[in-house]
């Protein structure tokens, strides 16, 4: 009776394990979370999209961009189609720093969309390749009544070819 329960243990044990072993990594639109995935980009100007996934309602945010100026030119974050009512305000600070806001007049929720939220247009330095980081500093991500959520960040890790 103990040979059978064992045996009957280690196989649900190795089911299990083939069934974790299985599941596929999220991609990059399905994870939880706010920010740029990895990506290479060539010489010139490109924009980046910005994702933003969570199960709660967020009404705002506010973050600082951060980048290195001797790689990345940064200009201002626009939106893109979907969150019409929002804007988006910017303002630099130094040649390598930007204090963003993403709000509705209206009080409306973000529409969290598959291409993303925003893009951030960037240029690379003429000669510079490698790889580069584009950085969401001391985020701030606002909810209905006054609530803020503490939402995984992904900084922008940027290989230039």
């Amino acid at each position: 009776m103990k040979s059978l329960r064992l045996k009957l243990l280690i196989i649900v044990t190795a089911g299990l394990v083939v069934l974790g072993c299985g599941k596929k990594a999220p991609e990059p639109d399905q994870r939880t979370g706010f920010g740029i995935s990895a990506v290479e980009i060539g010489p010139g100007e490109v924009d980046l999209s910005v994702y933003l996934n969570y199960p709660q309602t967020v009404k705002g945010i506010e973050f600082m961009l951060s980048w290195n100026s001797d790689e990345l030119e940064v200009k201002t974050p626009v939106l893109l189609p979907g969150n019409e009512t929002f804007s988006v305000h910017a303002r630099s600070y130094e040649p390598d720093r930007m204090k963003v806001l993403v709000f509705s007049m209206q009080g409306d929720a973000i529409k969290m969309l598959d291409g993303g939220i925003l893009k951030i247009p960037v240029r690379t330095a003429d000669d510079f390749s490698g790889p580069t980081e584009l950085a969401f500093l001391d985020p701030v991500f606002a909810g209905p009544n006054a609530t803020s959520y503490d939402i995984p960040v992904e900084n922008g890790i940027i290989s230039v070819r």
